[in-house]
């Protein structure tokens, strides 16, 4: 949000943006599963899609979603939903269970 404030406009203004954005992608793969589907995730860094997007437009959603791939490709990705005693897919280093896991996270 500090370095592309255009990127994610809906999440401007708020207190916790990144809280927010988590919560969002963990409603989102929420839903995908329950109609079957089966999601990755590929984890990154600020810093690394600074580095990945270049010249290019960081705030676009095509470079957001290349980048995503990129990181896949290279690191590869996360089975979503980890484990409940698994590392939480967002990085915190907390069990998924009391993070983005928790029945009340979202």
């Amino acid at each position: 949000m500090k370095r592309w404030p255009d990127g994610y406009p809906a999440f401007r203004g708020l207190d916790r943006p990144h809280e927010a954005h988590r919560q969002e992608v963990e409603r989102f793969l929420r839903g995908f599963a329950d109609v079957g589907g089966h999601a990755m995730v590929a984890v990154g860094s600020a810093d690394d899609y600074e580095d990945f997007a270049g010249d290019g437009d960081p705030a676009a959603g095509r470079t957001r979603a290349d980048y995503a791939e990129h990181v896949a490709a290279t690191r590869g990705a996360m089975i979503w939903p980890p484990g409940r005693n698994d590392p939480c897919w967002c990085g915190s280093a907390r069990k998924y269970k009391t993070c983005c896991g928790s029945p009340t996270f979202i």
